[in-house]
């Protein structure tokens, strides 16, 4: 929670990922506005007020699949980053050399990555 302290929850009852997807959804960020203290910039978020908190206990099943898909959400972003480098270094090597030994090298990254392109439409 950002304040003028590191508050670190711990929790062995919701799942740790659940828990932080929940306090930052619009009804978290209700919670925060309506228990901190502070009004110069520097806020105050004391323990016992976030236990004041009413935290959705949901069931594992719904926690895990929640956890499941931020995670993979997480794994798309990075895999994202990787295949937009190699489109920048394969166009630089296009530039440099030839389109072909460019699209060589962007099949051999993306094999590595196990993409596989179809060039069927």
């Amino acid at each position: 929670m950002p304040d003028n302290h590191v508050t670190i929850l711990r929790t062995d009852l919701l799942d740790p990922v659940y828990l932080s997807i929940y306090l930052n959804s619009v009804i978290g960020k209700l919670f925060v506005e309506k228990h901190f203290k502070g009004s110069s910039g520097q806020i105050e978020l004391y323990p016992n007020e976030i236990a004041q908190f009413q935290i959705w206990d949901a069931p594992d099943s719904v926690q895990q699949k929640i956890r499941s898909k931020i995670e993979v959400s997480h794994q798309k972003r990075e895999q994202s980053k990787q295949l937009l480098e190699i489109a920048k270094t394969g166009v630089e090597r296009a530039i440099e050399t030839d389109e072909a030994i460019a699209t060589t090298w962007i099949n051999q990254q993306l094999e590595a990555l196990g993409i596989n392109l179809s060039n069927s439409n």
